[in-house]
């Protein structure tokens, strides 16, 4: 059975470093060639337990929850399995296949996917495989008549895969295997003998251990740069480096004649790598094989899915203890015929997990924010469908007044201006309509519009507009999120002013509606548009979104960042697709990330997730 280990906790806590960050490191524990353990190490509880009830066990990988744990284990090395484990319930499942010899499982950051290596009963040869989780079985596998195939690591969105391709024991290299689009491209290092890749919680960038002057260290790579570093250069051999999610790197090394797990730090200020230091040490087995967990504090989970048929960009709140999810745009993206303008109005209710239909706006458009003012619901502006104009689209300037207790809708009146992609904060009794553009073609073939400096107020007591001399700064934006915290407003990302091309911004812009002052604030550690935003427990976090992978390589992202004490950080955690145009509702201490539109799967659609988030 599965047990915590008090007795071994003592000797590895003597040289243990303690992270302000809770995390879970899993590691290889070798006592002798018959008895290999995995140790399961949590730094926020101080607590280590073995994870396996077998003989053998070896290559952990911990999911970012921390809440499962894949290995290889068995009897003997002659007779091994594949096994996942929970780590909350203890209960274990083995995960069948056809290979006599298992290897190097690891589980995806959006827990979708697992990928192992096996050999191959006919060829002799190490093919990597995908093992779909929801599917369970193997739905990709990457083989060669020449080389063999070891490692294999996901990226955080599941689409990619690094792996390290084997000619011979002195012909290594490291190689990105794009498994849904079928696509192997190489990596190119200046040294031949490189393997055990692994790739940071962020996708930005890669470490892995080469051969040089006849030892084996490790090296950081970055992706967009191309840029090698080497972080360790003593006269041993350094192996199986990986990442925490605040970019530190942990690997095993023998300098001492006996396995330790080392550390060397990153300084994000400085953007640089500390001197490798011991880590974790037992006197009496080597230690190997590090993998690390995100931040399992956080707490993520799906209680239904949105209802068919799907749709993105559409506005959502919460509203009495319900939530409202009302248009949005249906299909693909850029590409807007009639029937792919919503005026669905979609309630679901936390407390029955049931869904109902509401009466439907009156205007069908996407793009557009909502805010609740006493027993109502407000929707300002959108793009929407225009016979009329060439492309056939426009903004939006009328106002509709929602009353869920009589499920009728009311025309309140018109904005100062069109106005669609742009933010809508409340804050009091007022609310803030700021950035976005009139998308409304001025001529045929016009699609930059008109971005909008303006913020117009809307006053929830009159239902009706101040008089608003309030200016956003440059750049000016649209598909961008807002936030209120403490009294002020966050605008967040966005694309900056051009139809024709992709401008990803970074900013991060504080507007005092008291003031009238702006301030620009660290800005995001990327560049992104139409990501989502909330504010939880003083804490601003930021889901999925667009990213710049170099060239014309647009993708859409997982990621969860968090804002803190005015930095930046990637929390270790993912959602369970890449996505943008995804809505954030805070709801009773948590926050609801509700739909957006995904590339996964070589699909271009609007997803149905609902994914509840908390701190």
């Amino acid at each position: 059975m599965y047990s915590f280990l008090f007795a071994t906790l003592a000797i590895v806590l003597l040289s243990f470093q303690t992270s302000a960050s809770g995390f879970k490191i899993a590691y290889m524990q070798e006592i002798s060639e018959s008895e290999k353990n995995i140790l399961v190490f949590d730094t926020s509880e101080h607590q280590l337990m073995q994870a396996n009830d077998t003989k053998i066990a070896i290559y952990p990988s911990i999911s970012k929850d921390g809440k499962n744990l894949a290995y290889i284990g068995g009897e003997s090395l002659e007779k091994l399995q594949l096994f996942i484990v929970n780590l909350d319930s203890n209960k274990k499942t083995e995960i069948k296949t056809d290979y006599d010899i298992l290897l190097h499982p690891h589980l995806s950051a959006d827990g979708n996917f697992l990928s192992f290596t096996g050999q191959n009963k006919t060829t002799k040869r190490f093919e990597i495989n995908v093992y779909s989780l929801t599917e369970k079985k193997i739905v990709k596998r990457l083989e060669s008549e020449t080389e063999n195939y070891f490692f294999p690591k996901f990226f955080s969105d599941s689409s990619e895969i690094i792996l390290q391709s084997s000619i011979d024991r002195t012909k290594r290299n490291l190689k990105i295997w794009k498994w849904q689009a079928d696509k192997v491209e190489a990596l190119e290092l200046p040294y031949p003998n490189c393997m055990a890749p692994q790739v940071s919680v962020d996708d930005a960038n890669a470490v892995f251990t080469c051969k040089k002057e006849e030892h084996w260290s490790i090296f950081h790579y970055n992706f967009k740069s191309k840029d090698l570093q080497q972080l360790s250069s003593d006269a041993t051999n350094d192996y199986a480096p990986t990442f925490d999610y605040k970019g530190n790197i942990y690997f095993a090394s023998n300098r001492d004649e006996i396995f330790k797990l080392y550390k060397t730090s990153y300084n994000p200020d400085a953007k640089t790598y500390e001197k490798a230091k011991v880590y974790m040490q037992d006197p009496a087995a080597d230690l190997y094989s590090p993998a690390i967990s995100g931040d399992p504090s956080y707490l993520q989970w799906e209680p239904s899915k949105m209802p068919k048929p799907t749709r993105s960009s559409f506005g959502a709140i919460s509203h009495q203890g319900k939530l409202y999810f009302i248009g949005g745009h249906m299909g693909a993206e850029h590409t807007y015929p009639p029937e792919s303008f919503s005026n669905a109005v979609s309630i679901y209710d936390p407390a029955t997990k049931t869904w109902t239909e509401g009466a439907v706006r009156p205007a069908k458009a996407h793009g557009y924010g909502l805010a609740a003012c006493g027993d109502y619901i407000y929707a300002f502006g959108g793009f929407a469908y225009s016979p009329d104009h060439e492309p056939k689209w426009k903004s939006l300037e009328r106002v509709d007044r929602y009353n869920p207790k009589t499920n009728t809708w009311k025309y309140i009146g018109d904005m100062p201006r069109r106005r669609s992609s742009n933010a809508v904060v409340k804050l009091h009794n007022k609310v803030y309509l700021a950035g976005g553009w009139n998308s409304t073609p001025k001529f045929k073939g016009d699609i930059d519009g008109k971005f909008h400096a303006e913020i117009d107020v809307f006053n929830c007591d009159t239902e009706s507009f101040e008089e608003s001399n309030l200016q956003i700064p440059a750049p000016l934006r649209r598909a961008f999120t807002g936030v209120a915290q403490d009294g002020k407003i966050l605008f967040i990302g966005g694309i900056s002013e051009g139809g024709s091309h992709f401008s990803l911004l970074n900013n991060v812009t504080e507007f005092n509606p008291q003031t009238g002052d702006f301030k620009e604030l660290s800005p995001l550690p990327f560049a992104t548009f139409a990501p989502a935003a909330g504010v939880l427990n003083d804490n601003i976090y930021v889901f999925g979104g667009m990213f710049n992978f170099g060239g014309w390589n647009y993708k859409y992202v997982n990621h969860i960042y968090k804002f803190s004490q005015g930095k930046w950080t990637h929390t270790g955690r993912h959602l369970k697709k890449n996505k943008g145009f995804s809505q954030v509702i805070p709801f009773e201490n948590k926050l609801v990330i509700s739909g957006g539109h995904s590339y996964d799967g070589n699909s271009d659609a609007p997803v149905d997730d609902l994914e509840f988030f908390k701190d």
